[in-house]
C-alpha cells in the first residue's frame, strides 16, 4: 500500500516520492517497488528521526495563530508543513523554526518526548523505526510508521474536528478531560498529556494500572446501553452520528439523492415512488432549494417567478420541490391578488390550477418581497399580510384564512444553511447472536438511506445497526429511535456535507418499514395473519360463513387501515381495561384485528392490580358511598397516572409514518413461501410413483432460456418438494 505520508498522487494514477531525490511521477506498480527499496527505507528513517533544537521558547495554546493556513504561500509549493519544518531544520539551522507557525512548539514537544522515549527505549534495547525490515536490522527491532516526525503533520488535519467533537474524550491514564472543556492540547498528543513517568509506570504495571472509573465506561464504544419504559435493556447507536458519517463520507455522499424524482411511468427507485414524490409532508420530503444566485426558496412561502415561456410573471405559493430530467422543479399554486391589494388569495378548489416551474424561473423569494421598494415595483402586497384561501365555487362563500406563517420555520432554524431531506428504510428482524447453529435470539433494528440507489442500498457497507437486544422487544427498542426522529423532525441534524463542502441541516424521516410479515404486523399493532382480520393494511376478514364470500372478500381490497384509526382503537381497548375489565380487550382485539404487544405489558399490570384490589375488598369491604367497581376503577386510574403519557406502540408516534400503509408487501413469504410452496407440495404429494417420474421428465425438458435461471433440477424439485427454498419456488413459478 502506497504511504501517503511521503507520496503525492496525480489523479490517483501517478505517484511521486517527496523525500527521495530525482523522483518523477510513476505508475502504482513502480511506486510500490520504489517504496520497498532499501534506499527509500533508509532515506525515510533518516527523515523520520531527525533531531530539532529550537531556540525559541514554545508558544502556549492561547498564543497560537489559529488562522494559520498550512497550504499558504509562506511554504514552498507541493510541500506539507512538516516537510517545510524539516527542510528549514536541516538546511538553514534550528533558528528558522520560529518562522514556521505552530511547528516551533510542535518540535519542542516532540523533542522532549523523543528524548524521554529514547532513554526508555535504550534501556529495553527497543528503538522503533520506520518499516519494513531491511538487511542489518536487529532481530528484536520494533517498527512504527506513525511514531516519528513524518506522521506529525497527519495530526493537524484532525485537530479542529477533535475540538468540535462533544464526546467525552479524556486521558485514560490521568483522567484529564480538558479537551471537553475546550482546552485543546498540542496536536501531536491528540489532547492527551504525554506524562512519560505515568506512561512508564503503566507499561510496567499493565492494564490493571489504568483507573477505568475515571473514564465513562461507555465513552469508547458507539453502542450505548438504554433501558426501555418496561425496564428491559438494549444497546443503541447514535442516530445523529450515523447520519453525520454518511453525509461526510465521500464514497457514499455523491450517490445520496435528497430530492424525489418525477420519472413519469418509470418506477425503479424509491425516490420515484408517490410516497416521497406526492404524499409526504413537503417540509420533510424537500423543504427548500437554492438557486444559482444563492437565494433560498422554501415550501409554503410566497415567491415571484416566470410562469410560462411567454415571460409572464406572477406570485406563487411553493408547494414542494422535486427533480425532473435532472433539474430541480417546484410544484406551485398561482396566487391571486386581493382587489384592494391587501393580500393574496390562494385557490384550493378541486379545479384549481397547479404548475411545475423549474428553479431557474424563480427570481424573487419571500425575503425579497418584504422589501417595500420591490413590492411597489411589481404592484404586489406584503407577503406578511393575510393570505385568504378559496375552497368553494360559490362566489358568495366566505374566504378562509391561511394557517401557516409567512416564513417557513426551517428558514429560521437553518440560519442560512441548506435544508436537505433524508428518507430512511427501517428494518427489523430476529437473528441469532451465536456463530454456531445454536439459536440465540437477538432482535435488531437496522436502517439504510432510501436516497441511495437500490443496487447500493443493500450493500453491507450502507446498512447500519441502530439497536439490538436479546431481552427487549423490537417495540421497546423503538422508543429510542422514535424519540430521535421526533427531535430531528422539529430541529433537524446539522452535519458537514462533503459534496457541497458546507454545513447543512438534514431532516431524517422514515420512508417505509421493511421486514417479514410477522414483524410488520407487530410494528403495526396487528393481531397477525392467523387472526380473523388477517391483513395489516386493510380491514379484510374471514368472518363469512359461506366459502364463496370468504374467497371474494379475500381477493378484493378492504377498507384501508390507518395509524390514526389504529391508535383510536387501542385507546378504546385501554379504556375498557381501566374500566375494570382487562379481559374484555380480547373481544375488541378480535373484532378490530389489533393487538399491541407493547400495550399488553401495561394491560397485564392492570389485570394484576385489579385482582389485588378485588381480593382486598373481599376482606375489608368497600368504603361507605363507594361500590367495589368504583374503587377498582379509582385504583386503576391511580395506576395509570404513574405511567408515561404514551403507553402505545411507539411507531405510531413517528412523524410522517403510518405503520399500516408504509410496510411494503413481502413477495417472498406471501407468494413464493406461501401460495407457491403449498401448491407445489400438494401437487407433488398427489402424484403416484409413475406420475412423479413423468413430472421429472417434463421438468427436465423445460427451456429456461431468457429466464436468467439455471436448468431445472427435476429430481430435487420433486423428491424434496417439502424442503425447497425461495429460489426453487421462483423457478417453479
Amino acid at each position: 500500500m502506497i504511504d501517503l505520508q511521503v507520496f503525492t498522487s496525480c489523479n490517483s494514477k501517478k505517484w511521486r516520492c517527496e523525500i527521495c531525490p530525482s523522483q518523477d511521477f510513476q505508475n502504482p506498480t513502480n511506486a510500490l517497488r520504489h517504496e520497498a527499496s532499501v534506499d527509500h527505507i533508509r532515506q525515510i528513517r533518516r527523515r523520520d528521526t531527525v533531531s530539532f533544537e529550537p531556540t525559541a521558547e514554545p508558544h502556549t495554546d492561547r498564543d497560537r495563530d489559529t488562522t494559520f493556513d498550512p497550504t499558504g504561500p509562506s511554504l514552498p509549493s507541493r510541500q506539507r508543513p512538516i516537510d517545510a519544518a524539516l527542510s528549514y531544520a536541516t538546511e538553514e539551522g534550528p533558528s528558522s523554526l520560529s518562522e514556521v507557525p505552530f511547528f516551533g512548539e510542535l518540535c519542542a514537544e516532540l523533542q522532549q518526548a523523543m528524548s524521554k522515549a529514547d532513554q526508555f527505549m535504550s534501556q529495553t534495547h527497543l528503538q522503533a523505526v520506520h518499516g519494513p525490515a531491511i538487511e542489518g536490522d536487529d532481530a528484536e527491532q520494533i517498527y512504527d510508521n506513525w511514531g516519528g516526525f513524518l506522521a506529525a503533520d497527519e495530526v493537524d488535519s484532525r485537530l479542529n474536528a477533535l475540538a468540535e467533537r462533544k464526546d467525552h474524550l479524556c486521558d485514560p491514564l490521568t483522567g484529564d478531560d480538558s479537551l471537553v472543556n475546550g482546552d485543546v492540547q498540542h496536536a501531536p498528543d491528540f489532547g492527551m498529556h504525554l506524562d512519560f513517568a505515568t506512561f512508564q509506570k503503566a507499561m510496567n504495571s499493565g492494564p490493571d494500572y489504568i483507573d477505568m472509573d475515571i473514564v465513562d465506561e461507555q465513552s469508547w464504544t458507539p453502542w450505548k446501553n438504554k433501558e426501555s419504559t418496561i425496564g428491559d435493556l438494549y444497546s443503541a447507536c447514535d442516530l445523529e452520528r450515523i447520519i453525520e458519517d454518511e453525509l461526510a463520507n465521500p464514497l457514499t455522499r455523491p450517490f445520496i439523492y435528497t430530492y424525489s424524482e418525477d420519472s413519469g411511468d418509470i418506477l425503479e427507485e424509491a425516490r420515484q415512488a408517490s410516497k416521497w414524490l406526492r404524499e409526504v409532508d413537503p417540509n420533510a420530503g424537500g423543504p427548500m432549494a437554492r438557486s444559482g444566485d444563492g437565494k433560498d426558496y422554501f415550501v409554503n412561502e410566497v415567491a415571484l417567478a416566470t410562469l410560462d415561456r411567454f415571460g409572464r410573471i406572477g406570485p406563487v405559493l411553493i408547494r414542494r420541490w422535486f427533480t425532473h430530467n435532472k433539474e430541480l422543479v417546484a410544484q406551485v399554486s398561482p396566487l391571486l391578488v386581493h382587489a384592494d391589494n391587501l393580500g393574496y388569495v390562494l385557490d384550493e378548489r378541486s379545479s384549481a390550477l397547479t404548475l411545475d416551474i423549474p428553479l431557474s424561473m424563480f427570481f424573487l423569494n419571500t425575503l425579497d418581497l418584504c422589501n417595500g421598494a420591490i413590492r411597489q415595483q411589481y404592484g404586489l402586497p406584503d407577503p406578511a399580510g393575510l393570505i385568504s384561501v378559496l375552497y368553494d365555487d360559490d362566489p358568495y362563500a366566505p374566504l378562509n384564512r391561511w394557517h401557516l406563517p409567512q416564513l417557513n420555520p426551517w428558514r429560521e432554524l437553518a440560519k442560512g444553511k441548506r435544508v436537505l431531506s433524508l428518507p430512511l428504510w427501517l428494518y427489523c428482524d430476529d437473528t441469532s447472536g451465536n456463530t454456531s447453529k445454536k439459536w440465540n435470539k437477538h432482535n435488531s433494528i437496522l436502517l439504510t438511506l432510501a436516497g441511495l440507489p437500490r443496487k447500493l442500498a443493500q450493500l453491507l457497507y450502507n446498512i447500519h445497526f441502530v439497536a439490538t437486544s436479546n431481552v427487549a422487544s423490537p417495540l421497546e427498542m423503538m422508543e429510542y429511535l422514535v424519540e430521535k426522529l421526533k427531535k430531528a423532525r422539529h430541529n433537524g441534524i446539522q452535519v458537514w456535507d462533503c459534496m457541497l463542502r458546507e454545513d447543512v441541516l438534514v431532516v431524517p424521516w422514515v420512508l417505509a418499514f421493511l421486514g417479514d410479515n410477522p414483524m410488520a404486523s407487530e410494528f403495526a399493532s396487528h393481531i397477525g395473519m392467523s387472526g380473523r382480520c388477517f391483513c395489516r393494511i386493510c380491514k379484510a376478514h374471514s368472518g363469512h360463513a359461506d366459502a364463496h364470500e370468504r374467497l371474494d372478500n379475500f381477493l378484493k381490497p378492504g377498507e384501508p387501515r390507518s395509524g390514526s384509526q389504529t391508535k383510536r382503537d387501542l385507546e378504546e381497548q385501554l379504556e375498557r381495561a381501566l374500566g375494570g375489565a382487562p379481559s374484555g380487550i380480547n373481544e375488541l382485539a378480535s373484532i378490530s384485528g389489533l393487538k399491541d404487544k407493547y400495550l399488553l405489558h401495561f394491560i397485564d399490570l392492570i389485570q394484576v392490580t385489579a385482582n389485588e384490589v378485588r381480593e382486598e375488598l373481599q376482606r375489608t369491604g368497600p368504603r361507605p358511598g363507594k361500590s367495589k367497581a368504583d374503587m377498582v376503577k379509582d385504583a386503576l386510574q391511580e395506576l395509570r397516572g404513574l405511567w408515561p403519557e404514551n403507553i402505545f406502540n411507539p411507531t405510531l408516534m413517528i412523524p410522517n409514518f403510518d405503520p399500516n400503509q408504509d410496510s411494503p408487501f413481502e413477495a417472498l413469504y406471501v407468494i413464493l413461501l406461501g401460495v407457491v410452496k403449498y401448491f407445489w407440495h400438494d401437487a407433488v404429494a398427489c402424484q403416484m410413483a409413475e406420475g412423479k417420474e413423468l413430472l421429472k421428465a417434463r421438468l427436465t425438458t423445460v427451456n429456461v432460456a431468457g429466464l436468467d435461471i439455471h436448468p431445472l433440477r427435476a429430481t430435487t424439485l420433486v423428491q424434496y418438494a417439502g424442503s425447497l427454498v425461495g429460489c426453487d419456488f421462483r423457478a417453479i413459478l
